[in-house]
């Protein structure tokens, strides 16, 4: 069917702000693992342009607490052979640093470095932020429920008498800031716990005399990548903020022209096939679906991100936190398609109801029997009046389903 519309909508604009969000998102990225790239080339002897994967990120903290128990060896035994002491303890300490020595040569070997331009952790914190703004900026709601109603004769007419005041909504900070603070909440509060629990491991690990030099190796070694992870963590939560304000004050705005709509129905200055078989709506849904499909598939992107990122299983307490951290991460994306799908769903579902009633309405005029023809004729129409067909509508609903069901799938598998 094709839907003309009213609203001037130039597609090289969304063009050059997909462009500008995707740039944006490379530069806060790459300027950042420069610098982590170039802190651990001056603290822990990796080359400039080379990032752990994280694969290898548990195996270089037991290689880090390694090398601090063999200088902590290494010492004990210089002290006992600076005071002359031939004992059985001092064989027993080279010994162990014999073994500690092999097991260290083992984790080097094992370790892989890879430029940090293609490891995992940006790449997913990229496609994340680029997912996130291209929803906010490049993908915002628009008004086309509201010029779709205007756009109808019928409809046009009778929708301001309702309300000679048109609804004026304000950015509200308050409710734009608690949403700020839930998404911040449910990514930093796992993130903190599994820094604190690394903090822990360092002071366990060393004796009274390095709990100093523990403090230090954990806010002055790890001080730009914490910082980062920060930094990055709160721009994707005041992104995601944003599209949930967004889409909720899009979803208010359609549940008041949905009220105006079953108002009229129920004091009969509409019929069910008025708003049934209005070709404005069918239009505004059909383009609504097109571009609910486009947001689904570029969540989705953002979505495998997350998943892919997946934290290695384990029944620590580092497993079990870093564990919690992923799944608040893709609960945050699903919470948002549910979002952002609420308008579609709430003005597809009135319109269904409508529907309904105008069968009912054709099928019992006047307490009678009508035609059958009538009522044949009224259900080829609903039938060509389709916003989407169902072959597009089962594709959707397999992709979204599957993309939701991957988390569980790669549960079993590992």
């Amino acid at each position: 069917m094709y839907c003309h519309s009213k609203i001037r909508f130039n597609p090289y604009s969304r063009i050059a702000t997909i462009a500008g969000v995707v740039l944006v998102a490379i530069c806060i990225v790459l300027v950042f693992q420069i610098c982590i790239a170039y802190k651990d080339d001056v603290l822990f002897e990796h080359s400039l342009l080379s990032r752990l994967t994280s694969e290898n990120e548990i195996q270089y903290r037991k290689l880090q607490t390694l090398q601090q128990d063999l200088n902590n060896i290494n010492n004990e035994i210089l002290a006992i052979t600076e005071l002359n002491i031939d004992s059985e303890y001092l064989i027993l300490l080279g010994m162990k640093r014999s073994s500690i020595q092999e097991e260290i040569s083992s984790i080097e070997s094992a370790i892989q470095i890879h430029p940090f331009f293609i490891h995992i952790g940006p790449t997913l914190a990229l496609l994340k932020l680029v997912t996130i703004g291209l929803l906010l900026f490049a993908f915002a709601p628009r008004k086309l429920f509201e010029e779709s109603l205007q756009s109808d004769r019928k409809l046009r007419g009778l929708l301001p008498t309702l309300d000679n005041k048109p609804a004026k909504h304000h950015v509200n900070l308050a409710n734009y800031f608690m949403l700020l603070v839930i998404v911040a909440l449910m990514i930093l509060i796992p993130w903190t716990l599994q820094n604190l629990e690394e903090f822990i491991a360092i002071i366990e690990n060393g004796n009274e005399a390095s709990i100093e030099q523990g403090l230090y190796a954990f806010w002055n070694k790890s001080f730009i990548l914490r910082w980062y992870d920060i930094f990055i963590y709160l721009i994707y939560a005041t992104l995601v903020a944003g599209v949930w304000y967004q889409w909720l004050l899009h979803l208010k705005e359609h549940q008041i022209h949905i009220a105006k709509l079953k108002h009229l129905y129920e004091t009969e200055k509409l019929s069910g096939l008025d708003i049934g078989c209005s070709a404005s709506i069918v239009c505004y849904l059909a383009k609504s679906f097109q571009e609910w499909q486009i947001r689904s598939i570029i969540l989705i992107v953002g979505y495998l991100a997350v998943i892919l990122n997946m934290p290695p299983q384990g029944y620590d307490a580092m497993a079990i936190i870093g564990f919690m951290f992923w799944i608040a991460q893709i609960l945050i994306l699903v919470i948002t398609w549910i979002i952002f799908s609420l308008p579609l769903v709430a003005v597809w579902s009135c319109w269904l109801e409508m529907r309904i009633s105008g069968i009912r309405e054709v099928a019992y005029k006047n307490s009678s029997l009508a035609k059958k023809e009538d009522v044949e004729v009224l259900a080829l129409t609903y039938k060509e009046m389709q916003p989407a067909t169902a072959s597009s509508v089962f594709s959707t609903s397999i992709a979204v389903t599957a993309s939701f069901l991957l988390p569980i799938v790669m549960l079993f598998l590992k």
